[in-house]
Formats: structure tokens, C-alpha cells, sequence
């Protein structure tokens, strides 16, 4: 059988626990002291009072120990099926963490890569911008350039046109008509014959136009000759030169404000007149 302390005895802690027997030869069985039968402490005797009995260990039958070891035979057989499947499971969960980590390394490589890509990006980008920027500036100085080409050009033009006015000749009206008649009526009067008329002043087939021209011609041979050459301008009439001079007051007058008195206005128009005319307006 077996013992438990539950007093401490001498040096032996309480919950100690001893193979015991009840001490032989003791006149009263149930009352007698447990005895020690094995280990350090054999043959030491402990009262009744010092120690509890525990209950003996069950026995089985053979069937039983057959049945008992079947059953950790097949329980042997599931921890090893589970140790296998476990196995199994650690292999895939470290193919699946060497997936990942290879998954992992080329995200990662990805991302730098993409950086990569982004810097380049951002680097043409900024020479594709800072190249824009250079053309818009030449743009701007090849505008610049033309706009000053084309006014210089436009100054020339009218420098050329005044130049070209500069050298016209102001001809007599009925001159100058009489020049576009004979340019209008190439017939018996073109060229040679239009010249030839010219030279003979006597001809009794002269028409008014070629008279007109005549008479100028003589008086005024130079100026002829550049007018045919130059180009040439028709006199105005007093009429005309007045009525240029009252449009030119007209737009005069519509800049002045509103309200302004009429009179420096019309002392201007008698002024004008005067001036063509040579006579004081009446009236």
C-alpha cells in the first residue's frame, strides 16, 4: 500500500509519500502504525495520525490491457498521421512563406523599379517642360522678330510709297485725263502716232486731248516726263481743296466735347474759304 504524510516528520515534508505495510504483531490491527518498506526511510514507523492511506492503483485484465493498448496503438497511429499531416502543413506553410517572401522581394523589386521609372518620367518630364519653355521663349523672340520684321517692312513700304508719291507730278486735271484717254484708246492714238502728234503741234488732226497735252508739254516739258515716268497726281480744284479742308475740320470737330461753343469752328471755315478761294466770305 501507500502513505501520505500530512504532518511533518522530523526532516520528511508533509505530502511525502512512502511504500508502507500496517506493523505486524500489533494486538490491534486496525490502530497499528504503518511501517516503511522501501527507500531512505525504510523501516521508520509513522502513526495513523501522521498520514492518510491512498487508495491502491486498479488492475486490469488481460482483455482490458488488450483493449487499453489496441487503443494507444491506434492513438499512436493518429498522432503519427497527425505528425505527418503536420509535417505536411509545415512544408506547405514554408513553400507558402518562401512564395510570399519571393512575392514580397518582387514587390519590392517592382517598386523600386517603378521608382525608377517615375524619376525618369519626372526627369523628361522636366526637360520635355523645360524644353517647351526654351521654344515658347524663341517663339516669342521669332514673334518678337517678326513683328519687327513686319514693321520694318510696313515702314519701308510707306517710305517707298512716299518716296513713289515724292516723285509723282501734279498735273492739270484735263492733262492728266487727257494722258488716261490716250491710255484707254491705244488706236489711232497709241504709241508712235500719240508721240508723233506731239512733235507736230501743226497737225489739223489733234483732238482736244492731245492738245491739252501739247499745250502743258510746252510750258512744263520736264514735269511731263516724269509724270509719264513717275506717275503723277491731278490738281485739285479750289472746290476740292475746300472741301478736303472742311472734312478735315468736320473730323476735328467731332473730337472736341460736347457743349463747346460753335464759333472758333466757323471762324476756321471762313479762314479756309479765304484761304482757296482769296476772298472774303460775304455775308
Amino acid at each position: 500500500m501507500k502513505i501520505k504524510l500530512i504532518k511533518p516528520i522530523g526532516e520528511i515534508a508533509v505530502g511525502t509519500i512512502f511504500d508502507a505495510r500496517r506493523m505486524p504483531g500489533s494486538p490491534f490491527p486496525s490502530i497499528a502504525p504503518y511501517q516503511v518498506i522501501d527507500g531512505k526511510y525504510s523501516g521508520s514507523t509513522i502513526s495513523i495520525s501522521a498520514c492518510i492511506e491512498l487508495p491502491e492503483e486498479p488492475t486490469y485484465s488481460l482483455a482490458e490491457y488488450t483493449e487499453v493498448h489496441q487503443e494507444l496503438l491506434q492513438r499512436r497511429e493518429k498522432v503519427k498521421e497527425l505528425m505527418s499531416r503536420l509535417e505536411v502543413a509545415e512544408a506547405d506553410e514554408k513553400r507558402a512563406v518562401a512564395v510570399a517572401d519571393r512575392f514580397r522581394d518582387e514587390v519590392i523589386q517592382l517598386k523600386r523599379e517603378r521608382r525608377k521609372i517615375c524619376e525618369m518620367a519626372n526627369r523628361r518630364e522636366d526637360e520635355l517642360l523645360k524644353q517647351i519653355d526654351e521654344l515658347r521663349k524663341a517663339l516669342k523672340e521669332s514673334n518678337q522678330e517678326h513683328q519687327r520684321l513686319m514693321e520694318r517692312n510696313a515702314k519701308l513700304l510707306d517710305e517707298r510709297d512716299e518716296a513713289q508719291e515724292a516723285k509723282k507730278v501734279t498735273l492739270p486735271r484735263e492733262v492728266a485725263e487727257a494722258i488716261e484717254y490716250f491710255r484707254e484708246r491705244p488706236g489711232a492714238y497709241g504709241n508712235i502716232d500719240f508721240f508723233y502728234h506731239l512733235r507736230f503741234e501743226n497737225d489739223t488732226d489733234l483732238n482736244e486731248q492731245a492738245l491739252a497735252i501739247i499745250d502743258y508739254k510746252n510750258t512744263n516739258g520736264n514735269d511731263f516726263i516724269r509724270a509719264l515716268v513717275n506717275g503723277y497726281t491731278i490738281e485739285q480744284t479750289p472746290w476740292d481743296r475746300f472741301q478736303h479742308g472742311i472734312d478735315k475740320l468736320l473730323e476735328e470737330y467731332s473730337r472736341i466735347p460736347r457743349g463747346t461753343s460753335p464759333i472758333g469752328f466757323a471762324k476756321k471755315i471762313d479762314e479756309l474759304y479765304q484761304t482757296v478761294f482769296g476772298e472774303t466770305k460775304s455775308g
